[in-house]
């Protein structure tokens, strides 16, 4: 398989979820140190996905994948993810921007604390 576009990636992503039992991947940009300059290894959200912006976060199901991004890159997300399947979300401080996936119903991806949680977990106010 060629791994020269967005979608042959993520088919091959998919492939490796499927062969190991993983429902759903999380690609955070960054590493563990906050590092200005990343090394190589910790720039795979910028191979599956096409997006090279920072403060970003890629979900992959089996069957769909999200790109949440904060409102510095929301133009230039647009532009590098158009033609693939990625939906774009949009980071907004401290309110919880989700996405519902079909498959996983109780999937919320929240900006307040950059983590995803399932629904039944966050608390109703």
């Amino acid at each position: 398989m060629s791994m020269n576009t967005v979608p042959e990636r993520l088919a091959a992503l998919r492939a490796a979820m499927a062969a190991n039992g993983v429902a759903v991947y999380l690609i955070p940009v960054g590493d563990p140190h906050a590092s200005e300059y990343l090394p190589c290894h910790y720039t795979s959200l910028t191979w599956f996905s096409g997006f090279h912006g920072e403060n970003s976060n890629f979900v992959v199901t089996r069957t769909e994948s999200a790109l949440w991004a904060d409102g510095r890159y929301f133009v230039q997300a647009e532009k590098e993810i158009a033609g693939t399947e990625i939906k774009l979300q949009r980071f907004f401080h401290n309110i919880c921007s989700c996405i519902y996936f079909p498959n996983f119903p109780n999937i919320c991806w929240t900006a307040m604390s950059n983590a995803c949680f399932f629904a039944e977990s966050l608390p109703i106010v």
